[in-house]
């Protein structure tokens, strides 16, 4: 009789680690899904001021970022010439399509050279992109001020002017993932 009621607590202790097995599993979707949503996009940690950057559109009318206050940004920059911003472009596009009645907006700003603009216009109407601006960076100014690391590269700015992260290199903008990181953000402004 004394024995079964040693070996009792051993049982219980032997129960333990499978119950914390068992729920470690059953969370493990929730953990995959969050880090889905962030995988390719790098988070700042404090906010970074982003300068008043100038760029223009096919007519040549100068934008500037600050033209975008109150709105959160997606800043892409990108190139005909680069294979992965071809893909992400039309993908974009579809992203805009589906916050088109929020406050988000994306800029892709193009540093393709002001002698081949006019392939800009070619890739937008061959992909049918309807719901992006076309944007140039024709003096290099974004390039020389951002100082990318290679293409594409996309900021995600606040309302007030502030980036919160980016992401360099492709990413799946069309996903429920990219959906899921800019509805996180609009639901963050005050």
């Amino acid at each position: 009789m004394v024995d079964n009621v040693m070996h009792y607590p051993y049982r219980i202790l032997w129960i333990f680690p499978r119950i914390f097995c068992l729920l470690l599993l059953l969370a493990a979707p929730v953990q995959a899904e969050r880090v889905q949503i962030l995988s390719q996009f790098h988070a700042y940690k404090s906010p970074r001021q982003i300068p008043n950057l100038s760029f223009e559109d096919m007519k040549g009318t100068r934008k500037q970022l600050s033209d975008y206050r109150g709105k959160w940004v997606l800043i892409n920059i990108w190139a005909t010439w680069c294979a992965p911003c071809r893909k992400e472009l039309p993908q974009l596009d579809n992203l805009q399509e589906a916050f088109a009645d929020t406050n988000f907006i994306i800029l892709p700003i193009s540093i393709d050279s002001p002698q081949t603009a006019a392939k800009i216009l070619t890739f937008y109407h061959e992909r049918d992109l309807k719901n992006l601006p076309i944007l140039i960076d024709r003096t290099a100014a974004v390039m020389k001020i951002m100082r990318p690391s290679g293409l594409p590269v996309s900021w995600l700015v606040s309302p007030s002017g502030m980036a919160v992260g980016e992401v360099t290199g492709y990413a799946s903008w069309d996903s429920d993932s990219a959906a899921n990181l800019i509805e996180y953000y609009l639901q963050q402004t005050p």
